[in-house]
């Protein structure tokens, strides 16, 4: 048994579908916001009455959540098919109203973005001292285990438009080296780890999404049902050369608009267009 090949080039084997959605404290939060303006106003009430903890946290200076900001009317990375390399639209009029809204957050979330990487907010969230935080399924299992009564739907709609948030996806998979010295048993295991009863113990375990369509259920049931509300509106990350040059770009002009006074929101996102073109 040979990996699949397709005019020369070998392919991966996906195990798992997955982008990010609003994840909520059932004990703190009633009725998770449908936009970003009510996102606010339940942070400002909330911060008010419970010093000590937020309404929301989110990694702000991570561009695989921040480009979120930027999807306003449907606004895409490298375009809709996600290849144009004339032009990425991370400084588009609707990328600049949007990080403006993102900028805006830092009222109800007053904290650097230094402070705000990944392991901070998943722990603010998973100690109890965040209502609500963005994040993804690979942290079904340790909110779980924390005791947190969670649940999870899909991302707030930006001003003026009636749908949620757009966010990355992305699939996890399994590939063979081709310096394996047995390449048939590697992909024989391959195939393996793609079945329904491997991807579903997988999903039983972890609550990763699986790559192929089944029925959930079981312990991370309503979890997934609320993260796949959030997937219509997901796109792949574009896989052109140019995306090795955007993390950096957008990861540098996150934070420094989440840090900075409103007035260089253009200039950054100018900035990582340009960084992100010019390899």
């Amino acid at each position: 048994m040979t990996p699949p090949n397709m005019n020369g080039n070998y392919w991966g084997y996906p195990v798992s579908d997955e982008t990010y959605g609003l994840f909520y404290n059932r004990a703190l939060v009633q009725n998770p916001p449908r936009t970003w303006d009510d996102m606010i106003a339940f942070s400002r009430e909330f911060n008010a009455a419970n010093p000590g903890r937020y309404g929301f946290v989110m990694d702000v200076g991570n561009a695989y959540y921040t480009i979120l900001f930027t999807s306003s009317n449907a606004n895409m990375l490298f375009g809709p098919d996600g290849t144009d390399t004339t032009d990425t639209r991370i400084n588009s009029a609707d990328s600049v109203r949007g990080m403006q809204l993102f900028h805006s957050l830092r009222e109800v979330l007053p904290i650097p973005s230094s402070d705000l990487d990944t392991g901070t907010v998943d722990a603010l969230f998973q100690g109890g001292h965040a209502a609500m935080h963005i994040t993804g399924p690979w942290n079904f299992a340790p909110f779980r285990d924390a005791g947190i009564d969670f649940g999870v739907t899909s991302l707030p709609s930006l001003p003026g438009n009636t749908t949620p948030a757009m966010s990355f996806s992305g699939a996890r998979a399994m590939f063979i080296s081709s310096f394996s010295e047995h390449p048939e048993e590697a992909a024989l295991f391959a195939q393996f780890l793609v079945t329904e009863e491997m991807q579903r113990l997988r999903y039983d375990i972890t609550g990763a999404l699986p790559a192929m369509e089944m029925a959930l259920g079981g312990e991370f049931g309503d979890l997934a049902s609320g993260m796949l509300q959030q997937m219509p509106y997901a796109y792949p990350m574009p896989s052109i050369p140019q995306m090795g040059a955007y993390w950096d770009a957008m990861n540098s002009a996150s934070a420094n608009i989440w840090d900075g006074d409103g007035t260089n929101i253009q200039v950054e996102l100018d900035a990582a267009n340009a960084a992100i073109l010019s390899n």
